[in-house]
């Protein structure tokens, strides 16, 4: 079992490196360190049950996809402002 903890908030992006300008944007971190861009890459190996713990530091509802067991259907995980969610799969 593996556990993640995440959470999305704004932050600010320079994709023209360390002298260019800001760009506000929505993006996920771990726990006790900064947003990334991209977000945090996660590898298990498979059949692995990984817990998540999503945290929602966002001003507004957050919705994510792909969040599920493979194969078969992913709904989306809906978090509310401030909220945290755990989501289970494998």
């Amino acid at each position: 079992m593996l556990n993640v903890r995440l959470f999305a908030g704004v932050g600010s992006w320079r994709p023209e490196g360390p002298k260019g300008a800001p760009i506000e944007i929505a993006a996920f971190g771990e726990e006790g360190a900064d947003l990334s861009i991209p977000g945090p890459l996660i590898r298990v190996r498979e059949g692995t049950t990984v817990v998540l713990t999503l945290r929602n530091a966002l001003g507004s509802a957050l919705r994510v996809n792909g969040l599920c067991t493979r194969p078969g259907t992913c709904e989306p995980v809906s978090v509310a402002p401030g909220a945290s969610q755990e989501i289970r799969f494998s």
